[in-house]
């Protein structure tokens, strides 16, 4: 699975290791299990969005992790969240962060530098 997917301009394809989305739709009535091939994150709206491709070629939007993945997941959409807010407002303070966007997922001081590795 590639990581990133950029403005639709690569070709999508080749030897991958399988990758499969798990997990409930249409709150919660339908269950969702279907192989994807990459996924990628939109900063232009109000909110970021990350998507994955299915094998059906359906862009497919995640909103809301299960719980189990919740700590895995949490570094990703922190990170996202933070380009969003640079995107947006390069010369955004870190008191911004810290008051705004940090609070959000719950923060420490101590978590920072797992976030940065990503």
């Amino acid at each position: 699975m590639k990581l990133f997917h950029w403005w639709g301009t690569e070709k999508i394809g080749g030897d991958k290791p399988q990758v499969f989305l798990n997990g409930t739709s249409d709150n919660g009535l339908q269950q969702v299990y279907k192989q994807v091939k990459v996924w990628k994150f939109d900063l232009s709206g109000v909110k970021p969005e990350i998507s994955v491709l299915s094998k059906e070629n359906e862009w497919i939007i995640l909103q809301k992790p299960r719980k189990s993945f919740e700590d895995v997941v949490r570094s990703v959409l922190l990170a996202v969240n933070c380009l969003h807010v640079v995107k947006r407002n390069p010369y955004t303070s870190g008191k911004y962060f810290w008051s705004e966007v940090f609070r959000l997922y719950k923060v420490k001081h101590s978590e920072i530098w797992q976030i940065t590795q990503l």
